[in-house]
């Protein structure tokens, strides 16, 4: 059956703890993770910045054409090649091109034609670089008190986006505009079809206004962009359209009046194409479906008028609810960002008004999420009627927040309050503080670490392995400009009265106050550096120096919210960097390892790198726990989420390492009938395998009321199939053929590590130490037939028990009596059963795998691959961020 990782949602809180003080002694030994920092008074800033984790590489202060003065107003960052693009706010300056072939002294080379009145880039402008593709949002431009808007034709009010030819990137050529239908544009994400590279879909999201028929995102095809480019629309959808809810939701209470804004904020599209992450405002976060148009299928362009419209290129998913934004006063979600390899999105929630806006992280897993059932000791199914199950996709499930010091409800000025200059330790914010917004912006997320744009809070690096509590792994506070050509936007301060010239055009608006720091593109990665754009005081290039940042590719580029754009196949990356999974087939051949895991039977190099796939399984099946055949040539899995015929459950199937002869081997015969854990006599005749059948209850389909667990033997030539032990689960067997290694059952829970003979199953214990575990699981018996492994946690013994000797993973010292061991350890035993030990502390339950000459072993833990020794657990090899959080491994050669 498959696994279920109640250990790691059990034991989450303490294990965070453990991994907060490894990676802070990992990027400062000598210091001590004391919590979130607070952002530096601008006084103390040094001229290079302050910072933790982070060298300020390179910095331009993107200087105003007419004035020798940094211009302000800076918009949204992209970049392609040696090119980074920066967007204006404000219709009197354009969005601008920076060669960064030295990171370390970037330099403003040209500019990107624009509209009249427009604000280029504002806080959209995307690329697709080996398309040479480039498109900026086209908004209105902000207009300072007592000042006219730069004038613009009546056939561009309703442009909502331009497109640009970029085969020199220092020099665009727009090459078309998009008239949107109406003036309310807001926000501009890319999509680009992994199986078809020149299909580039555009969507444009209306939040500056209210659409009178009720869309929020229109979506054009930009096939044939930028050569041959005539864009088209390919579909629209509004919640007002579709659902009837308001843009504008006012609830009258006792003592005041609320208005929540429910329109599309931002969309970021999935990889494949078919979903559509919403930041909806004060309405929360949720999913729409897209699948039409990711699939090229006929559909209705228009936007659907009812909860059950049928044919629409876009439209809800059906029993789908929103997660509600940060704050219910103050923040509304703004953007979503996916984190790669692992069921998980950042919500921004920005929100200028203390306590300001943060990042939630949400679970959006689409398999289920199980409730364990304490009067029946069964897990409640997908589906299942009790509290606890549900689809994470369909019911998104906030599990972590992030937020800075400057953001504590309790320490918010109320009316009639007196603001000191200077915050203190205690009391209320001063001026300091509140005199520019302290919420997030826009963020990117890598498998284990989040880089995050918090306007007067700097740019923050947040550890992300253990979604439920993200913690702070650095920061850079830049040393703001002394002054700028154009004020800030409102959130960053007051603005002087404009200076108009003789015709009375605007040339200038001072800022009352010295500019404050304010990171507010989204961050995005070039070369292995992060570069960001500073509302007033320019780009800056950083080196991120603490944990995780082997993350960062070293190479190409990284934009968060744009799938595919950068490479196909990948969301945001240039190419197979090392940290997600290249959409490549066939690579079982050049492969070290074969992993299988809820992305696919995946190919492993030997130092870790994921190759591609082995395979692709049809029907969206998830393999699980493969073994290699003695021939070396075939591999038998498990397959999981049938649906075909005879219901939920799951089959053996097998194929050449090679990719080809992918066929079933044994098929669940009955619904709920589920085959796990293969294991092949050296003989390579006979299969024995885990078989569980759920029996559940007529009257709550999905709860299980009792699971009958056997070991069957498999004759491969013929396929007979014989029960051999009852109440047992994941066989290993010995490479003499006779010994059977398993984990006994007892009324559908574990009790204890076993051992029988495959000629005469009487059963017993395997262990002669006396050790019990609360939690074990994976037995597998080393290919020299001297040594078996397994991973466990809650190890209890009356003798003492030393700790585990490596210090790969987590860290001990001194003895201790066991009791429940966290985080999870991994096991190694004579087969005799007479001594065992831990040789390294895993973080969480894992599945090894023994190398072929029986020394070392592989397994899987939080997004990180490792080959330890089966001597004493040192690490051999070690890759973080390989796109999968958890996999099943095998050793291939």
């Amino acid at each position: 059956m498959p696994r279920s990782r109640m250990l790691w949602r059990t034991l989450a809180p303490v294990v965070a703890v453990l991994l907060v003080t490894a990676a802070c002694q990992q990027g400062s030994p000598s210091q001590v993770y004391t919590g979130v920092q607070a952002r530096t008074p601008i006084e103390k800033i040094g001229q290079n910045g302050d910072m933790k984790n982070f060298e300020l590489v390179g910095w331009n202060p993107l200087k105003s054409d007419k004035f020798d003065l940094p211009r302000g107003m800076n918009g949204g960052i992209t970049a392609a090649g040696n090119c980074v693009y920066v967007g204006s706010s404000i219709a009197q300056e354009p969005a601008v091109v920076l060669d960064v072939s030295d990171v370390t002294k970037p330099v403003v080379v040209g500019s990107v034609p624009g509209i009249p009145g427009k604000g280029m880039g504002i806080e959209a402008i995307e690329a697709v670089p080996d398309l040479g593709l480039l498109a900026a949002s086209a908004r209105a431009g902000r207009v300072y008190p007592g000042t006219k808007a730069v004038a613009m034709t009546d056939a561009d009010k309703r442009v909502g986006a331009a497109i640009y030819d970029i085969s020199d990137c220092k020099k665009p050529v727009m090459v078309a505009k998009i008239d949107v239908g109406n003036e309310f544009v807001h926000y501009m994400t890319l999509w680009r079809d992994p199986k078809k590279a020149d299909r580039v879909m555009l969507s444009v999201t209306f939040n500056d206004g209210v659409p009178a028929d009720g869309v929020d995102i229109r979506v054009y095809d930009l096939t044939g962009c930028p050569k041959s480019c005539n864009p088209k629309l390919a579909g629209e959808w509004g919640l007002r359209a579709q659902l009837g809810i308001p843009a504008q939701v006012t609830v009258k209470y006792e003592g005041g009046t609320r208005v929540d804004n429910t329109q599309t904020h931002d969309v970021t599209w999935s990889l494949d194409g078919t979903r559509m992450h919403l930041a909806q405002t004060k309405y929360g976060y949720m999913q729409i479906d897209s699948s039409a148009i990711a699939e090229g299928r006929p559909c209705k362009v228009e936007a659907a008028q009812s909860k059950d419209a049928v044919g629409h290129c876009i439209t809800v998913l059906p029993n789908s609810r929103p997660l509600a934004a940060f704050g219910v006063e103050v923040a509304n979600v703004h953007g979503v960002v996916q984190v790669p390899g692992r069921p998980y999105v950042l919500l921004q929630h920005e929100g200028h008004s203390c306590p300001f806006g943060g990042i939630t992280i949400a679970y959006v897993g689409t398999d289920g999420f199980s409730a364990y059932d304490r009067q029946t000791s069964t897990l409640t199914a997908q589906g299942g009627t009790t509290v606890g199950s549900f689809r994470g996709d369909l019911m998104p499930r906030n599990v972590g927040t992030f937020a800075l010091p400057e953001q504590n409800p309790d320490r918010c000025p109320k009316p009639g309050d007196q603001m000191p200059q200077f915050t203190g330790s205690t009391g209320i914010y001063g001026v300091d503080v509140m005199r520019s917004s302290k919420t997030v912006h826009n963020a990117i997320a890598f498998p284990d670490i989040a880089f995050a744009t918090w306007y007067g809070g700097g740019l923050r690096a947040i550890d992300i392995t253990n979604p439920m509590t993200p913690f702070e792994l650095g920061f850079f506070f830049n040393k703001p400009v002394p002054e700028v050509r154009w004020c800030s936007e409102s959130a960053a301060g007051p603005c002087d009265k404009a200076e108009v010239d003789a015709e009375g055009q605007v040339i200038r608006v001072k800022q009352l106050l010295p500019p404050d720091v304010f990171a507010r593109s989204y961050p995005i990665v070039v070369k292995g550096y992060i570069m960001y754009a500073d509302e007033n005081s320019g780009l800056y290039v950083l080196k991120y120096t603490g944990p995780h940042a082997e993350e960062l590719p070293k190479t190409g580029i990284c934009i968060s919210h744009n799938p595919s754009t950068a490479a196909l196949g990948y969301p945001f990356t240039t190419g197979p960097l090392g940290n997600l999974i290249p959409d490549v087939v066939g690579v079982g051949p050049n492969a070290t390892f074969a992993i299988a895991s809820r992305a696919g039977l995946l190919g492993l190099g030997a130092d870790g790198k994921v190759l591609g796939h082995i395979v692709k399984l049809p029907n969206g099946g998830i393999p699980s726990t493969p073994v290699l055949h003695p021939d070396g040539k075939r591999l038998f899995f498990i397959v999981s989420d049938t649906m075909a015929g005879t219901g939920f459950g799951s089959d053996v199937w097998s194929v050449n390492v090679d990719g080809t002869g992918l066929t079933p081997i044994l098929e669940h015969e009955a619904a709920n009938v589920f085959y796990a854990s293969p294991t092949i006599a050296a003989s390579g005749e006979s299969m024995y395998v885990h078989r569980r059948e759920a029996k559940d209850d007529d009257a709550h389909p999905g709860v299980y009321l009792e699971a009958v667990d056997t070991i069957e033997r498999v004759d491969l030539t013929s396929g007979k199939r014989q029960t051999l032990i009852k109440d047992g689960a994941e066989p290993t067997i010995a490479p003499d053929g006779k010994t059977l290694v398993f984990v006994h059952m007892d009324r559908g829970q574990q009790a204890g590590l076993w051992s029988a003979s495959v000629d005469d199953p009487k059963a017993g214990p395997f262990l002669k130490t006396g050790d019990r575990f609360w939690f074990l699981q994976a037995p597998r018996v080393s290919p020299m037939g001297n040594e078996i492994t397994w991973s466990s946690a809650g190890r209890s013994s009356s003798r003492l028990i030393p700790p585990a000797i490596s210090k790969s993973s987590g860290t001990s010292s001194g003895a201790r009596l066991a009791h429940l061991d966290i985080p999870s350890e991994l096991y190694v035993a004579t087969m005799d059963g007479r001594s065992l030990r831990a040789i390294t502390t895993t973080g969480d339950d894992v599945i090894p795998a023994w190398s072929h000459d029986g020394k070392k072993i592989a397994y899987i833990a939080l997004a990180t691959f490792y080959v330890v020794s089966a001597a004493n657990g040192e690490v051999t090899v070690s890759r973080q961020g390989i796109g999968i959080n958890y996999g099943d491994p095998i050793w291939l050669r």
